[in-house]
């Protein structure tokens, strides 16, 4: 049987739930909406209509797919949070994320820029970017490096956010050290852990 896609029903139980006139901001939505912009149902060839729960914007979205996944997330404003993501290397990696109407900017801070070996660790860096989905490397005009994504809200869903916070773990935990050694003077015989340097 096909996995179901979009918000889980779960959520209906506690989202009040309307009529054909869809004046809540949260809703049961029909199949039959005339305007693709309004429905949050998906088809689905094998099983037909998948619905899910309407809630108006992007950051009303964003807000209730990071309770529904648990995420350790700080409300900055209306569109912006902070949200503590778990990582081997880092322990922590702090990320920020923009919700605007349609899509989501995520943004996190790797280390500053090297001491040393500027041009291998910014090549490094670079051809990292070829591997990795959703995810790249960035830098800043003091030539410290990030990591960005920008996904769109619609196709994301609750388990797609939980996905691209994931593989930013992944993505640290697979290059913090490595880049560490090879732009910082990193005493041998030492594991480097916590904060990055800049943090």
């Amino acid at each position: 049987m096909p996995q179901r896609r979009g918000l889980a029903i779960s959520a209906l139980s506690s989202t009040s739930v309307t009529g054909p006139s869809f004046t809540n901001s949260t809703s049961i939505v029909a199949p039959n909406r005339p305007r693709a912009a309004e429905r949050s149902a998906r088809w689905d060839r094998t099983t037909g209509p998948v619905y899910g729960v309407r809630v108006d914007g992007g950051p009303a979205l964003i807000n209730l797919w990071l309770g529904q996944i648990g995420a350790d997330a700080e409300r900055l404003g209306d569109s912006d949070w902070t949200v503590r993501v778990p990582s081997v290397k880092r322990e922590v990696i702090a990320v920020t994320l923009h919700a605007n109407e349609r899509t989501l900017s995520l943004r996190a801070f790797f280390m500053r820029g090297p001491d040393r070996a500027h041009e291998a660790v910014y090549r490094r860096v670079l051809m990292k970017n070829l591997e990795m989905r959703i995810w790249r490397f960035a830098t800043d005009d003091a030539g410290d490096l990030w990591l960005v994504a920008d996904a769109e809200t619609s196709s994301l869903g609750r388990d797609g956010l939980d996905g691209i916070l994931g593989l930013l773990s992944t993505y640290v935990d697979e290059s913090f050290e490595g880049v560490l050694r090879m732009g910082f003077a990193v005493p041998h015989g030492v594991q480097p852990t916590g904060a990055p340097p800049g943090a």
